[in-house]
């Protein structure tokens, strides 16, 4: 994965990483780039917010704003171990369906009334799923496992790790059993997708999208049940039925990355007509004129 850093905001291409500025070192350039997802949508809470980092901060508690400037920062080892997620992903010694608890504390969490509360739990969801991308594909490693991070019995989990594995099968396809810290993945999931119906913000669609996709990339074959959720996202971010598309209307870069996540959604299951319209949609809102594609597949 390719990031160019181009003022406040990423650009994305696939190739290896690497930043603007030369006079970086390498912990600088890593630090910058550990995320394959930007942040910035995470800042699209209101629309015309004249401070979306204090609109961020509104409405939350000083501990839960620790929490979130530290997944904004990027720093996931230390966010992961913050007391924020370990109260969200607490687990006791002594029981013998461990996501099952989970779910119940999430369940909780979310029944708590106020807009910071979502906030926080979406936070953690981001925070979850942009470490399982960063232990799996950008690096650098966490220097402790996720047990360790969570604070989770160490008799627990073992039985954690095997029953995830199990439950990010689909269809048959196993999830990748090497693959590093599956429990963040499945707590990402559990977040943004099983509990859609109770967590409210503006951008969980964009962040449920990019949690299928990364979901889908950990199984050996493509999966049309999958496809059908990326779909409805998909149609719901295009067609104004989400919150989000009404934040976007006065951005242009931020609609024309959408646009680019969305090219690529499509081509991973090789629907090549909505994957044209939206570079079309993208290579619009960037200000490019029409751009001719070859290639063996067209």
């Amino acid at each position: 994965m390719h990031i160019q850093q181009n003022r406040s905001y990423y650009r994305f291409r696939l190739c290896d990483i690497t930043l603007n500025s030369s006079s970086q070192s390498l912990e600088e350039k890593v630090a910058c780039s550990i995320t394959v997802m930007d942040r910035i949508p995470l800042f699209l809470l209101r629309e015309q917010a004249e401070d979306p980092v204090e609109d961020l901060r509104n409405g939350l508690t000083d501990d839960e704003w620790n929490f979130c400037s530290t997944v904004l920062q990027g720093d996931y080892d230390k966010a992961l171990s913050h007391r924020v997620v370990h109260d969200l992903f607490k687990l006791s010694g002594d029981t013998t369906a461990p996501l099952e608890e989970l779910q119940a504390n999430v369940g909780l969490a979310l029944e708590q009334e106020g807009e910071s509360k979502h906030v926080v739990v979406l936070v953690a969801a981001i925070a979850a799923l942009q470490s399982f991308v960063q232990c799996n594909w950008t690096g650098p490693p966490f220097s402790r496992n996720v047990s360790e991070m969570l604070q989770w019995p160490a008799e627990v989990a073992p039985n954690v790790r095997s029953a995830v594995l199990a439950q990010l099968g689909e269809h048959g396809e196993e999830c990748y059993s090497l693959c590093v810290a599956p429990e963040l993945l499945w707590m990402a999931r559990c977040l943004l997708c099983d509990t859609a119906d109770r967590l409210q913000h503006p951008t969980l669609d964009w962040w449920r999208l990019r949690c299928l996709m990364v979901w889908q990339q950990t199984l050996s074959d493509k999966l049309s049940s999958i496809w059908d959720k990326v779909d409805t996202v998909r149609k719901n971010l295009c067609d104004g039925t989400s919150p989000v598309a009404s934040l976007l209307q006065s951005d242009e870069s931020l609609r024309g990355r959408l646009c680019l996540e969305l090219t690529h959604c499509c081509l991973l299951y090789s629907q090549l007509t909505p994957a044209h319209e939206h570079l079309e949609s993208a290579m619009k809102c960037a200000g490019l004129q029409s751009v001719g594609l070859t290639g063996a597949l067209g």
